[in-house]
């Protein structure tokens, strides 16, 4: 019987300007090169949908947005300049719930990073500049062009285990940031000035996952890094699906 690849579900954005759902390529192309099958969840506006769609899925990407976690959620008042969107929201915490009961991995992606800290209790920063000053610019205009700053992977995180190297060059564009950890969440890495670039669950790291840089956007092709990230999303799929083909919801 031939293999059947394990199936990520990966979340779409909205394009506020246009209103168009749209997802960037570098997200299906690095599962593929992973060997899973990218699969992407649309928003919709009937929540029945949902169970039947990630039913189908092995494991999930959390994606980047240009549309910040609504505040309130986190418990602060959303200022006059906060762009949301509150079908993304409903749709991350659908999945990420799906997940939490099944059992299935998680990896985030900058937003994807922020919303699962909101999931599990934790707080934002409403922007980065908001708790402390730095000359390091973690906003820029393109997560695809040259690396801004670095992240170094803390020695007692699994995502250390994953690579030789502690220190990385990463690209970056946001203005929130992660601020009070969500239960049971730890700290996978720090930039240099000090802001949270990484975190994971202390009980089952390799399932759930975040970094707030774009390991999907790398102007000189995917590194070592990048590689390996989602190759342990895809790998904990894999692992799930062969324990789980008979029970899935």
């Amino acid at each position: 019987m031939p293999v059947i690849r394990p199936c990520i579900g990966i979340t779409a954005h909205r394009h506020h300007a246009a209103g168009d759902m749209c997802i960037h390529p570098g997200y299906t192309e690095s599962v593929l090169r992973a060997d899973g099958i990218p699969l992407v969840i649309p928003m919709v506006s009937d929540p029945d949908f949902y169970p039947d769609m990630l039913s189908l899925c092995d494991g999930f990407l959390l994606t980047g947005s240009e549309a910040d976690v609504f505040p309130e959620l986190y418990g602060k008042t959303p200022p006059a300049s906060n762009v949301s969107d509150h079908w993304r929201d409903t749709q991350d915490f659908v999945i990420l719930e799906h997940a939490e009961t099944w059992g299935k991995p998680v990896f985030g992606i900058c937003r994807g990073c922020q919303v699962m800290n909101v999931f599990r209790g934790g707080t934002l920063a409403l922007h980065f500049r908001d708790l402390k000053t730095t000359e390091i610019n973690h906003d820029g205009e393109d997560a695809s062009g040259p690396p801004l700053h670095q992240a170094t992977l803390l020695a007692e995180a699994n995502l250390s285990c994953l690579v030789d190297n502690a220190q990385w060059n990463v690209n970056s564009l946001h203005r929130q940031v992660c601020e009070r950890l969500g239960n049971t969440l730890r700290v996978a890495a720090f930039s240099a000035d000090g802001f949270i670039e990484a975190i994971e669950d202390s009980q089952t790291p390799e399932r759930f996952f975040a970094v707030q840089w774009h390991p999907e956007r790398s102007p000189h092709g995917p590194d070592a890094l990048s590689v390996a990230l989602f190759q342990q999303l895809v790998q904990q799929a894999r692992l799930w699906r062969g324990k789980n083909q008979q029970v899935t919801p």
